[in-house]
């Protein structure tokens, strides 16, 4: 499962994420809160820019993504008037991923009741998502659901994006899985099209705002849901498929 947009809120933790960040700077920093708030906007409007350059570039996120959200920390340091070393603002970007994390753990509200069902069933579950392995185990601590997954799975850890068909074969190899035997939820087709390439059975779960079209070219998903509730139904099926 995906976390942003299957699990987590992206609407809610896109509202509170700006705030976060200003607070915690602030609280070690010093400044005022609407100073961080600018600097966090100026530096982050050069980092979307500059990651697509260098998306392109590499065709990998995980290979460039540390040294980018080192050097947008410091670019905010230097728009609040502060000055950081390198080295101190690699260490301060990589506190942050973990720190903001941990206190924007919003899921939706279909998430528990939905995930309750499917462990019920005896089912594994896993993460699998395109932020840092730190942001991630904020996000699992603060939302109350560290112990409901059994692995996370992220980019610096496989080497590779979700958009990228590595990345799923060396997912299914560091869990011991046949991936003709799991079943993968996201709201990108860019993933589940390449999950799909390596032999697992995809779920496009459209909420409210889709993050991007389930249809991508000639991928179309085995299943398509509007709420996670949907789910629990279309794991009692695959499970009686493999019966």
């Amino acid at each position: 499962m995906d976390w942003y947009g299957v699990i987590g809120d992206r609407e809610e933790t896109s509202k509170k994420y700006r705030s976060v960040y200003a607070s915690l700077l602030r609280s070690r920093y010093g400044g005022s809160i609407g100073r961080w708030v600018k600097a966090h906007d100026l530096a982050f409007e050069w980092y979307v820019t500059e990651w697509q350059r260098l998306y392109e570039k590499h065709r990998n996120g995980s290979a460039f993504e540390k040294d980018l959200e080192a050097k947008t920390v410091k670019m905010a340091f230097k728009e609040a008037g502060l000055h950081i070393e390198n080295g101190e603002a690699f260490r301060i970007s990589t506190e942050l991923e973990y720190d903001i994390a941990s206190q924007l753990g919003f899921v939706y509200p279909d998430v528990a009741s939905s995930l309750e069902k499917i462990s019920d069933m005896q089912i594994d579950l896993y993460i699998a998502s395109n932020v840092s392995s730190d942001h991630l185990r904020g996000l699992l601590e603060s939302s109350g659901l560290k112990d409901t997954f059994l692995k996370s799975l992220t980019p610096d850890e496989m080497g590779a994006r979700k958009s990228d068909e590595r990345f799923w074969k060396e997912a299914f190899k560091e869990l011991g899985l046949s991936p003709d035997r799991c079943l993968v939820v996201d709201d990108a087709s860019t993933s589940l099209k390449e999950a799909k390439k390596s032999g697992a059975a995809t779920v496009c779960l459209q909420r409210n705002a889709p993050h991007e079209p389930c249809a991508a070219g000639d991928f179309r998903p085995d299943f398509t849901i509007s709420s996670l509730d949907d789910l629990p139904r279309i794991v009692r099926k695959r499970l009686g498929s493999k019966d």
